[in-house]
């Protein structure tokens, strides 16, 4: 979590047009992101140059542009008051990159364990950006990080203990068995769960394109699965697993009507399920600051850590 320096938040709004008077924080997961209260279409973002590169916040627009030229809806990128996608903006203290987004139409759309014409929609979507991920990469310069270069994983995870440190450290083995080519790998969203999107009119409008980076293609729809089975209470197994089932099932014929994926590789989905349950622990181990979190968040925390000691998967699917 960033504490935004007030000259940051000023320059940093002036650059596109408004005054940090103007700004509400929306928040994001460091905190980091603002609506603007005078253009109600406007979205900016300060990222910090600590954990940030000019190379791959450009990589990450310039993706989302050709997802939206390409006939995606996207909360696109816009441009400064100079013409420029990022901005820089420095003190004495600090560096920041800034950068704004046109303001996503419609709400995100809570209740999802009903709404399978939504999944079926969310599939294709997902499908689209597989099928052209196959097609970019290959004129892009390599901007774009690999899953086994991200920081929780090129870095030894702290405070994990040996249980959770051994699982953890066999998931990667497995990962690096696993065959690559164009068809499976590439470039994917890897957050792309139902508070990323909103819908409008009944279309799917995609933002927080932040995590992209080359993985499965199988694990981006791992996660999206992941994120909705948590919106069923643990408590009732039953509703849970039929949810999984049918959301499986609608998503899947969503994906397939926009891309083809070799049906071996959704036998991976309970592999890359359990994957995403103990790299969201690790994950929020290393970036929460757990102290100050809320209790339900270190109650969450502590059914992770259960169930990935004692290899409960999130769903027997």
């Amino acid at each position: 979590r960033i504490n935004m320096n007030i000259s940051i938040l000023e320059i940093g709004a002036k650059r596109f047009g408004t005054s940090a008077s103007s700004l509400r924080l929306l928040g994001g997961f460091d905190q980091n992101v603002y609506e603007c209260k005078l253009h109600k279409n406007l979205i900016i973002k300060f990222l910090s140059s600590e954990n940030h590169s000019y190379t791959t916040i450009k990589a990450e627009l310039n993706w989302m542009n050709y997802l939206s030229s390409n006939g995606l809806f996207i909360a696109k990128p816009i441009v400064s008051q100079m013409g420029n996608l990022i901005e820089e903006v420095q003190t004495d203290q600090d560096n920041y990159f800034v950068i704004a987004f046109e303001k996503a139409k419609g709400t995100i759309r809570q209740e999802i364990d009903h709404d399978f014409s939504l999944i079926h929609n969310w599939g294709k979507v997902m499908g689209k950006m597989h099928y052209l991920a196959k097609n970019y990469l290959q004129d892009q310069p390599d901007h774009y990080k690999h899953w086994n270069k991200e920081k929780i994983i090129v870095e030894y995870p702290e405070n994990l203990g040996q249980i959770i440190l051994k699982k953890w450290n066999w998931f990667l083995e497995e990962l690096n068995k696993l065959p690559k080519d164009e068809q499976s790998y590439g470039l994917i969203h890897h957050d792309l769960h139902h508070q990323n999107f909103h819908v409008y009119k009944e279309e799917i409008i995609v933002f927080d394109f932040g995590d992209i980076e080359y993985h499965w293609f199988v694990y981006d729809i791992a996660i999206s699965m992941y994120h909705a089975i948590q919106t069923i209470p643990s408590s009732d197994k039953r509703k849970k697993q039929e949810f999984a089932s049918r959301f499986y099932e609608t998503f899947i014929e969503g994906y397939l009507e926009e891309n083809s994926l070799n049906k071996d590789w959704f036998s991976y989905i309970p592999f890359f399920l359990r994957y995403r349950q103990i790299y969201s622990y690790i994950y929020l181990l290393n970036y929460l600051k757990v102290d100050n979190a809320q209790p339900n968040i270190l109650k969450a925390l502590r059914n992770m850590k259960n169930n990935i000691e004692n290899d409960i998967p999130v769903i027997d699917f």
